[in-house]
């Protein structure tokens, strides 16, 4: 008995075994990649060094009422220079994302952080907001300059909002044509 299970089992795993041989794969495509490693093309210019400190101010609890309501506009602009071999700019905002609206920065967390609210960052309009992970207009470079301006804003993501800190941190990459 002991060996008719054996067999048993043995041919079992064989047919298992058979049926994944028979999985076939084909080739449905190919992906090509093509871009080129610089030199830092432009120098990237802030309020300090190639940082930017954008100061939203205090504002008031009340300002937000429903989500979606925004507050503290504040404009503030990303400059390059000495450009060589460059004909337009893109600059995208990556961080942590706001858990309701991930097109937002994500608040700072702390016992004293504000809650219910993200911080946007805007087209010079002030009204094209520009997803995290998404690029802004092209910006041509003339004579080996330009310059993004652009426009931050707290966004509520609730209609309950919590006063507190609002301190938040974005990288930013520069794409160059």
């Amino acid at each position: 008995m002991f060996l008719s299970k054996r067999i048993v089992t043995i041919a079992v795993a064989a047919t298992i075994f058979s049926g994944m041989s028979s999985l076939s794969y084909a080739s449905d495509g190919n992906l090509n990649f093509t871009g080129e490693i610089t030199n830092n093309p432009c120098t990237v210019v802030g309020d300090s060094g190639a940082n930017v400190n954008v100061m939203l101010g205090k504002v008031s609890q009340t300002s937000f009422a429903n989500a979606g309501d925004e507050a503290a506009a504040t404009s503030f602009a990303l400059k390059l220079t000495n450009c060589s071999n460059v004909t337009s700019a893109q600059v995208s905002f990556d961080g942590a994302s706001d858990a309701v609206n991930k097109s937002l920065i994500k608040l700072s967390a702390g016992a004293d952080a504000a809650t219910g609210v993200g911080i946007g960052i805007y087209e010079a309009n002030g009204s094209t907001l520009i997803p995290l992970f998404s690029k802004s207009k092209e910006v041509a470079v003339k004579e080996g300059a330009a310059q993004f301006d652009f426009v931050a804003k707290y966004v509520a993501t609730s209609k309950d909002v919590k006063a507190g800190s609002a301190n938040g941190s974005a990288t930013f990459t520069v794409a160059y044509k």
